[in-house]
């Protein structure tokens, strides 16, 4: 596996409070591996390392929450959440209501953290560059 990434974007409380609910089986050291993959991605895409210094964190933060609450709804390695039972051959879903609201949600973050990541590719604004990250 690669480096460790010293620092990360958003935190797991926040993961929690935008999921909405508290899964028991979904562990802070759980959402802090989505935490550090979706830091990695938004990183690579945007080609940078954000601080809190940095005049787009707060995008890049919030990118990160959503990209990281996606992946934990939809855990892929298998189990049972709200409609979804899933392993990593085959998933099924029980039609409800609350089925349909958890993939609206899903859908939801992912087009959140899609236009955000638009944003941090588009600036061209000259900012200072950090070459201290994985991308730098």
């Amino acid at each position: 596996m690669g480096a460790e990434m010293t620092s990360t974007l958003t935190t797991p409380e926040r993961v929690r409070n935008r999921m909405g609910y508290s899964d028991a089986t979904l562990t802070n050291q759980i959402i802090q591996e989505y935490i550090d993959d979706a830091t990695a991605y938004i990183q690579r895409v945007a080609r940078k390392t954000f601080t809190p210094a940095d005049p787009l964190y707060e995008l890049a933060r919030s990118v990160c929450t959503d990209l990281a609450t996606a992946y934990a709804i939809v855990r892929p390695a298998g189990g049972v959440i709200d409609g979804l039972d899933y392993t990593i051959d085959e998933l099924k879903v029980k039609k409800s209501e609350q089925t349909k609201s958890r993939q609206r949600t899903v859908e939801k973050f992912i087009r959140f953290a899609e236009k955000g990541l638009e944003q941090l590719q588009d600036d061209d604004t000259d900012y200072p560059q950090s070459n201290t990250g994985p991308y730098g």
